[in-house]
């Protein structure tokens, strides 16, 4: 009943349609659900079907993302994102409170940090909002471009130096350098300007500014042949067609759908919509999880609450047949007790009448008397090779007053001589097996003096004592 594994949509949304991809989290990397595209003109509660249970990202235009580094003579992450609007301020061309501020940390050194930085202004970020609810939804996350495809980076095949991707939309041109999924540099080029021109500017800045960021491969996202030649003239580098081993995607479907894709991607980067502009719905997607866990706890404690009560009753019944087994062994009147007051007074009324009882002790032992012990002792097999020259009876210990725990204890010493040495052990033998006079729990002494034979043991006491 719950999610066992991630999933996100990312949205790619264009002046005339919407593109949206669902990637699922597996252990063996991403697998694709589904791509979308729905036309603007669509109703957008075709969209609803596919936002359960999802978290939704969607991507401002790179022209309306500034981009800026910044250092921070901090090193606590704390006290950095605490100080950040202070020293970004300067860096921003509008006002600090026109603007929603996201930063990332690039690298922390023994002075403070260096942090990448990211604004855009309000306004943009509620005409993207708007235009997404516009398509029918209502993004939890929205990135930047730039940071979606270097996501996007990580599924294209693997190289160990930064790579540089273009992506080209109804609206801008987006030129991203990418190193192992994390964005270098990232630069903007409108449609109205001259797209031949402002390519090779923005190669020479990524050269000049980074110059030890050399990159080999260049992704075109994109089927505009023109751009493509641009591309190419200002690089001096062919130009690669998307592809990745790690989606089971064609070169056309990577190219549509490409920058969806890496919105998908980007659950865990930067993140706009913060403040005033927070998901309204945080809890969205946990209402099937939610409803799970109080409807089982519900079923978890009427359940308990039901063994409880089967308990307790049975426990009452228990205790309530030992209490009339009680009065019955004390002679007293049986009476049906509805209440635990009426079972607390009556066994307290019983207990004062116990304690007021004198103290006793009994006073007849029940252990074999002396002619009982003669008379097993001749009915032996074995003492007919055995001459009995005395027999010794005598009580060592008894309760009494001064030790009224004390229980009766009965030693028999005999001296005997035996025709040869085998009857004397047969008799010994007869004494440690079990029966009914010896008591097998004390010890049995025998000692052979000068062919003659001393035993002691004690009697079985099957005295009852309270």
């Amino acid at each position: 009943m719950f999610i066992s594994e991630s999933q996100y949509i990312g949205f790619d949304i264009g002046k005339s349609n919407l593109r949206f991809v669902k990637l699922r989290k597996t252990r063996g990397g991403w697998d694709v659900s589904f791509l979308k595209e729905i036309s603007s003109q669509d109703p957008a509660k075709l969209l609803d079907k596919y936002l359960k249970d999802c978290a939704t990202i969607s991507a401002v235009q790179t022209r309306e993302t500034l981009f800026r580094t910044c250092d921070i003579p901090l090193k606590k992450t704390k006290d950095i994102f605490s100080a950040l609007h202070f020293h970004i301020e300067p860096l921003l061309p509008y006002p600090l409170d026109k603007a929603t501020i996201q930063a990332e940390i690039a690298s922390q050194q023994d002075h403070g940090t260096s942090l990448m930085v990211f604004a855009v202004r309000k306004d943009h970020l509620q005409y993207h909002l708007e235009l997404c609810k516009k398509n029918g939804c209502n993004p939890e996350i929205t990135t930047t471009k730039a940071h979606a495809l270097a996501r996007l980076s990580t599924l294209l095949p693997l190289t160990d130096k930064p790579t540089l991707i273009v992506h080209e939309s109804e609206e801008e041109i987006t030129l991203v350098l990418v190193e192992n999924g994390q964005m270098i540099a990232s630069r903007a080029v409108d449609h109205k300007q001259d797209i031949e021109l402002e390519i090779q500017k923005a190669f020479l800045s990524f050269a000049s500014s980074y110059k030890s960021k050399t990159y080999e491969n260049i992704y075109f996202f994109g089927k505009n042949s023109n751009t493509k030649l641009a591309i190419q003239t200002a690089s001096g580098k062919e130009v690669l067609t998307p592809s990745s081993p790690f989606l089971s995607l064609t070169g056309d479907e990577m190219i549509h759908y490409g920058l969806a894709i890496g919105c998908a991607l980007s659950h865990k980067t930067i993140n706009f919509r913060q403040n005033e502009f927070a998901y309204p719905h945080p809890l969205r997607r946990l209402k099937k999880q939610l409803l799970t866990f109080f409807s089982l706890t519900a079923i978890f404690t009427l359940s308990f609450w039901g063994f409880s009560e089967m308990s307790l009753a049975s426990k009452k019944r228990s205790l309530s047949e030992k209490f009339r087994s009680l009065l019955e062994s004390e002679g007293r009147k049986i009476e049906n007790h509805q209440t635990v007051d009426d079972y607390v007074f009556s066994l307290a009324s019983l207990e004062k009448e116990v304690r007021a009882r004198p103290s006793t002790f009994p006073l007849v032992p029940k252990v074999p008397k002396v002619k009982e012990v003669l008379g097993w002792l001749i009915s032996l097999e074995e003492t007919r090779s055995i001459t009995m020259e005395s027999f010794h009876y005598q009580m060592v210990a008894r309760p009494d007053f001064s030790n009224r725990q004390e229980h009766y204890k009965i030693r028999i010493d005999l001296e005997l001589s035996a025709a040869d040495s085998n009857a004397a052990r047969a008799f010994q033998e007869t004494l440690k097996n079990s029966n009914l006079f010896v008591d097998p729990t004390e010890e049995i002494q025998w000692l052979p003096i000068k062919g003659k034979y001393k035993a002691s043991f004690y009697l079985r006491d099957q005295t009852k004592y309270d």
